[in-house]
């Protein structure tokens, strides 16, 4: 079955082709919101409209993996706003999911951002922005928890 290709609990594949360098996934999400997330109403809400978007996963099996998401947008009746269902396991800035992004960081440390960038498919100034990210958090982290060694 499908479903356990993507492991990824709050989507449902509802359709996946596979090519010789590529899997794509069409997907919806399994769990629609139950509140406003700009004011708070809940249960007072109702589609309106749908879009579709790319993200880009993991490899797997050697291949690059893209998940089209049937993503459903809703409108609040109480506020009148409108918003997208939540994709909490997707990084929405970069569209790759956030598993792919610790993926990126650990092998930018090893591979050029070209040979990373063409194996899942993406811009290499993505791949090259998300270690950027990757260094300033880490630099971070060390200025918050440095050790003063003495040489003496």
């Amino acid at each position: 079955m499908t479903i356990n290709m993507l492991n990824l609990t709050k989507l449902n594949i509802l359709d996946m082709t596979e090519s010789e360098d590529d899997y794509r996934f069409l997907v919806e999400t399994s769990i629609p919101p139950t509140y406003c997330p700009k004011c708070g109403t809940v249960s007072n809400l109702y589609k309106h409209g749908k879009k579709d978007q790319l993200f880009f996963d993991l490899p797997m099996h050697a291949k690059r993996v893209g998940i089209f998401v049937k993503r459903q947008r809703y409108k609040c009746r109480e506020c009148n706003e409108t918003f997208f269902e939540d994709l909490s396991d997707m990084d929405e800035s970069r569209s790759v999911t956030k598993r792919l992004i610790k993926w990126i960081e650990q092998s930018s440390l090893k591979k050029t951002f070209t040979s990373i960038a063409e194996e899942i498919g993406i811009n290499e100034k993505t791949v090259r922005n998300i270690f950027n990210d990757y260094i300033t958090e880490l630099e971070s982290l060390l200025g918050r928890h440095s050790i003063f060694l003495d040489y003496d």
